[in-house]
């Protein structure tokens, strides 16, 4: 037991679970759910998606960012083309009922990555998953240290849209949720 604890590897940040799924964020998108769908999906080798149209401000960070919107496809498409109600999804930036895509099935939920607090109708699966809930000022910020954790080097369009989508999810770093994590 001593040896594994001693280990280098982050075992908590291992989660084959994720490995492959199809990252989604909340039905009103903004560019933390969408930067962090993108960089969740590059971390953990899966598909990002949208669970709506984007905004003026995400589409301003992936053009400065060279990234095509054809990259985050809308949530039907990608469920349609990865196994439809097989396909295994990661909720990121939220965990209410109300905020999810109807294309998104309880039973596809493999994980939740989020930053807001658990409030009324808070998703509820019948299997345990993984779910990394943390009170940082971004979700964005949570997918980028689990970068730093796992030694993953970071694509330099994903980490120029995840720094955008933290200072965006932090009013520039002085909102009261900020963290010294963002």
């Amino acid at each position: 037991l001593m040896e594994v604890l001693a280990s280098s590897e982050d075992v908590s940040s291992h989660v084959p679970e994720l490995e492959g799924a199809i990252f989604c964020g909340h039905l009103v998108a903004d560019l933390d759910s969408i930067a962090g769908a993108i960089g969740a999906a590059a971390l953990y080798g899966g598909i990002p998606a949208r669970a709506s149209a984007i905004n003026s401000e995400t589409e301003f960070a992936l053009e400065t960012w060279g990234v095509s919107l054809d990259r985050i496809r809308p949530i039907e498409e990608v469920l349609a083309e990865n196994g439809g109600d097989k396909a295994r999804v990661c909720l990121v930036d939220f965990q209410q009922t109300t905020q999810l895509n109807p294309a998104i099935k309880e039973s596809q939920i493999v994980g939740i990555i989020d930053h807001h607090a658990l409030q009324s109708s808070t998703i509820q699966t019948k299997r345990p998953i993984f779910v990394d809930i943390r009170p940082w000022g971004s979700m964005s910020t949570i997918i980028a240290h689990s970068f730093v954790m796992l030694k993953v080097v970071m694509p330099r369009e994903v980490g120029g849209l995840l720094l955008q989508a933290i200072l965006s999810d932090t009013l520039n770093l002085r909102s009261p949720t900020t963290t010294e994590w963002d």
